[in-house]
């Protein structure tokens, strides 16, 4: 099953609950192979196990993987990294992002084909400033202390 296919069917999958598919990966920790699938939005442990039931049984009777994993079904928290194409849709959210070598936290104000634009405070002055999409290294939501 091709990839495109695979993340299709657990995002139908995890859309019986309300919730979508934010993204689905291999990973190695500790000397052991994970299927780490994790859930965009606000997930507790009962939502996640009761999706985890699903996805297991459908990759156990397709046979995805020809190898042995551990299922891991997760949220991927208040902190989630923000994917270029996902930009519009956090705009007004407040953000961290790396560009440059810089960093810098503050409220998503728009973003255009090839543009973020983000306002932050400087010494208790609100400024505005144009980050190149080209140039973003990292951006991911952040919280405001």
């Amino acid at each position: 099953m091709e990839r495109e296919e695979l993340e299709l069917k657990l995002n139908s999958l995890i859309e019986v609950y309300g919730y979508k598919l934010y993204r689905a990966y291999h990973i190695k920790e500790d000397g052991m192979k994970f299927f780490r699938v994790e859930i965009d939005g606000e997930v507790n442990l009962e939502i996640c196990e009761k999706i985890s039931r699903d996805i297991d049984g459908f990759l156990e009777q397709e046979k995805i993987f020809d190898f042995a994993y551990i299922l891991d079904v997760c949220g991927v928290g208040v902190e989630k990294e923000i994917k270029i194409e996902d930009l519009t849709s956090n705009i007004g959210k407040y953000i961290y992002v790396e560009f440059l070598n810089k960093n810098i936290e503050g409220y998503l104000s728009s973003v255009d084909d090839q543009t973020i634009f983000v306002d932050y405070l400087n010494k208790n002055i609100k400024k505005t400033i144009e980050i190149k999409k080209s140039d973003i290294n990292f951006i991911r939501n952040a919280i405001k202390f």
